[in-house]
């Protein structure tokens, strides 16, 4: 029989510590049978290892050794019922306006409808652009080149111009035409006028590096 300050040592430790105190009762029903060992098994705590620290993906390294940041690329793409299309690519935008809303069939005048149109890019220039902005023109495949490129180059200028006094002279604004180049959409399909494609191609594309 252990000592009596054993015994009264063992009572206080187990009065501290309830979950002793529960283990030690379980192991005494088990080992009197009232109890099945695997019961005894699912009641012991289990205890889980600590997460493994979170690793950071390796920077890029170039060819010379150098250590190149890896930085995430912001995509995104609004669309202003189909007159006007935002698009962002790291420090890139590109506006798309429709030129079929900016100016009536062949002519190079802006229609009273693409002043807020042109009020919206404004801003977005004067809050975002560092640097030159270009706009540019462009024509669907329908005419000569002799009637599309100066017609496109017409059409970036009078945008351009309607821009200038609200971005104000801090902001150099390029304006050019490019006829029916670079096309965004099929203009005919399996041989027949695709009228949808040559509407999107049809366009002012405004086009400016951003702040960061």
């Amino acid at each position: 029989m252990p000592p009596r300050s054993t015994v009264f040592r063992s009572a206080r430790l187990l009065d501290r510590s309830p979950a002793l105190r529960s283990a030690l009762v379980l192991a005494l029903l088990a080992t009197a049978g009232t109890l099945p060992a695997a019961s005894l098994a699912e009641a012991a705590p289990v205890i889980q290892p600590n997460p493994a620290p979170f690793d950071r993906p390796p920077d890029a390294t170039d060819a010379s050794g150098l250590t190149l940041e890896v930085r995430d690329l912001v995509f995104t793409v609004r669309s202003f019922g189909g007159a006007e299309t935002d698009r962002t690519s790291g420090r890139r935008r590109d506006v798309t306006l429709s030129a079929d809303v900016l100016f009536a069939f062949n002519k190079a005048t802006l229609t009273g409808g693409a002043r807020d149109i042109v009020r919206d890019v404004a801003g977005q220039i004067k809050g975002h652009a560092s640097g030159p902005v270009q706009v540019v023109g462009y024509t669907d495949s329908k005419g000569s080149d002799a009637i599309n490129v100066p017609l496109s180059r017409r059409r970036a200028a009078a945008v351009a111009g309607a821009l200038r006094p609200q971005v104000g002279g801090g902001v150099p604004l390029r304006a050019s035409g490019r006829g029916s180049a670079n096309p965004v959409a099929p203009n005919t399909k399996n041989g027949r006028d695709d009228a949808a494609g040559r509407r999107r191609n049809r366009r002012v594309e405004i086009s400016f590096a951003t702040a960061r």
